[in-house]
C-alpha cells in the first residue's frame, strides 16, 4: 500500500511562504529522515512487521536542546518523513526516535528549549494502591518500545533547493520480564500470592538513558498446567544499566509474597532475591526478556536466569 509522504512544518512564522517561488520562506534547510525497524539482536529489518503503532521524533538543536515534537502514524514509518531544520550555519541537529509511547507512557510536557537531559518518558500507572499486595501502585509499559539517535550534520553550502537523507534505525528499548515459581501447591488459590519488584528506574531521558529511581512493582501470577505459578503476563519494565555494569546499587530486586488476612500479615516466602544461584545479579536487558525460575521444592530458594530474545518463550528444563 502506498502512503502519501508525511509534510511536517516545524518551524513557526511560515505564513505567506509559497512553494514555487519561496520568496516569502525563511532560510530553512529541508531534511528527508526515513525511519527502519530493526530488531536489535538479529539486525533483521522488521519495519514491514507492524510491530510499531506510531512514532514520535523529538527534534534537538547541537545544544540538545529541544525545537520541536513530530508525532507519526505507524503505517508512514516507510515512507519519508520532511523536516524543514533553520538556518544555514555550520551546525548540527539530532533526532530521538520513539516508537509506541502513544497512550503507553507518560511524556513530559516538554518545550522548545528544554534540555534533552530531563526525564521525558515515565511508565503510566497501570495499578493501584492497595491493588495487588496491600501497599503501592504498578509502574510497567505496556509492551515493546523502541528507540533511535540520529545526529544529522548541516553544512554551510547546503543551498535551499537541496535535500538531504539520513535513515534513523529505532531498535526495542525496554526489557521483558516472566517469573516461574515451583514449589507452590496448585491447590491454593493463585491469588494468595504475588511478586513484588524493587529497585526498578523511573523513566528514560530523550537520549534514551534510564533515569534511576527506586520504583515498586506488584504483579500477580496463575498456575500452569504443570502446577507452577507464573506471572500472569510479560512484565514489560525500563531496561537496567549494561548487564556489565550491573551492582548492588543499580540491580533489581525480587520477592514472592503469600497473602495473610491483612497486608502487614503477607508471607515473604523467598527473601530478597537480588542474584542467581551463580551469584550473579539480574538483569533487565534492553530488548530482551529475563526468565527467572524460583524453585522452592526443597525447602530452600533456588535461583536461576535466563536472557532470551524478545518473543522467545523459554522453557525451563528439569534440573
Amino acid at each position: 500500500m502506498l502512503f502519501l509522504p508525511v509534510v511536517v512544518a516545524l518551524v513557526a512564522g511560515v505564513v505567506g511562504c509559497i512553494r514555487e517561488d519561496r520568496s516569502g520562506c525563511p532560510s530553512d534547510v529541508e531534511e528527508f529522515v526515513h525511519l527502519r525497524v530493526i530488531d536489535i539482536d538479529s539486525g533483521v529489518d522488521i519495519t514491514g512487521m507492524n510491530r510499531v503503532d506510531d512514532v514520535s521524533l523529538f527534534v534537538f538543536d547541537g545544544e540538545r536542546r529541544l525545537i520541536e515534537r513530530i508525532d507519526v502514524a505507524g503505517g508512514h514509518i516507510e515512507d519519508e518523513i520532511r523536516i524543514p531544520l533553520p538556518g544555514y550555519a555550520d551546525t548540527e541537529f539530532y533526532v530521538s526516535a520513539w516508537g509506541n509511547i502513544s497512550d503507553r507512557i507518560a511524556v513530559a510536557d516538554a518545550a522548545p528549549g528544554d534540555d534533552a537531559g530531563l526525564t521525558a518518558f515515565t511508565l503510566l500507572d497501570a495499578g493501584g494502591v492497595g491493588e495487588v499486595g496491600g501497599v503501592g501502585g504498578l509502574k510497567r509499559s505496556t509492551g515493546e518500545m523502541f528507540f533511535g539517535l540520529q545526529r544529522i550534520y548541516i553544512n554551510a553550502q547546503f543551498s535551499r533547493t537541496e535535500e538531504r537523507h539520513e535513515d534513523i534505525d529505532i531498535t526495542q528499548i525496554n526489557a521483558g520480564l516472566s517469573i516461574t515459581v515451583r514449589g507452590l501447591s496448585a491447590d491454593t488459590d493463585p491469588g494468595a500470592f504475588y511478586f513484588r519488584l524493587r529497585g526498578q528506574n523511573s523513566g528514560y531521558d530523550f537520549w534514551g538513558n534510564p533515569q534511576e529511581d527506586d520504583r515498586e512493582i506488584y504483579e500477580g501470577g496463575t498456575f500452569n498446567a504443570d502446577g507452577e505459578f507464573v506471572s500472569a503476563q510479560p512484565i514489560y519494565l525500563i531496561h537496567s544499566v549494561d548487564p556489565d555494569d550491573i551492582d548492588a546499587g543499580n540491580c533489581m530486586s525480587l520477592h514472592l509474597y503469600k497473602r495473610g488476612v491483612a497486608p502487614e500479615e503477607d508471607e515473604d516466602l523467598t527473601g530478597e532475591i537480588r542474584k542467581d544461584r551463580e551469584e550473579q545479579y539480574i538483569p533487565l536487558a534492553r530488548g530482551n526478556t529475563t526468565h527467572i525460575l524460583i524453585d522452592l521444592t526443597d525447602a530452600k530458594v533456588e535461583v536461576r536466569v535466563a536472557v532470551t530474545g524478545w518473543d522467545e518463550i523459554y522453557q525451563w528444563s528439569e534440573w
